[in-house]
C-alpha cells in the first residue's frame, strides 16, 4: 500500500490530468487497466514526473507504458508558456499512428488548464468526467504522440 495514499490521490485529482490522459492512451493500446496509484509511484521514481504531477518526460512515461519509443510534439499558435515556438500549428491534424492529448483553458483564468484525450474538436475522454474548463474554455494546445524508430 502507498504510505500517503490520500495525499497521492489529492495530487492526482488536482494536477494529474495530463498523467491520467497518458495512462488512458496506454490502456487503449494495451487493452488493460493501468492503476494510476501504481504508475504514479513508478513515474515519480523514474523521474518522468514530479510529485505534483508535472510531466518532465511525457514521451519517456508513455514509452515505458505503451511499448516502443515515442516522442511528443507540441501544437499551438504563438509561443508556449515558456516562450518557445510550438513544433506544429494548432490546426495540425493527426497522421496515422499518432495519438493526441488536448489542453484547454478558460480565457483570463491562468489556473484553469486541463488536459483531455481528443482530436482538437471532440473530447474522447476527460479524466474529470465533465470538466468546467473544457465546457467553458477553448483549445490552446495539443500534445502529439508519435512513434519513433
Amino acid at each position: 500500500m502507498i504510505a500517503a495514499v490520500q495525499r497521492v490521490a489529492a495530487l492526482i485529482g488536482k494536477w494529474g490530468c495530463y498523467f491520467l490522459c497518458i495512462l488512458h492512451l496506454a490502456e487503449k493500446m494495451l487493452g488493460k487497466f493501468l492503476d494510476p496509484f501504481h504508475f504514479y509511484i513508478l513515474a515519480v521514481q523514474a523521474r518522468y514526473m514530479q510529485e505534483v504531477c508535472f510531466l518532465d518526460d511525457p514521451a519517456g512515461l508513455f514509452s515505458s507504458l505503451g511499448g516502443g519509443r515515442w516522442r511528443v510534439l507540441k501544437a499551438g499558435d504563438g509561443l508556449d508558456s515558456a516562450g518557445n515556438a510550438y513544433d506544429l500549428p494548432l490546426a495540425y491534424v493527426l497522421q496515422p499512428g499518432e495519438l493526441e492529448i488536448d489542453r484547454y483553458e478558460i480565457a483570463g483564468d491562468a489556473d484553469s488548464s486541463h488536459f483531455v484525450v481528443g482530436d482538437g474538436v471532440t473530447v474522447e475522454w476527460d479524466p474529470y468526467g465533465d470538466s468546467r474548463t473544457v465546457r467553458l474554455g477553448h483549445l490552446v494546445s495539443k500534445r502529439i504522440f508519435r512513434r519513433t524508430a
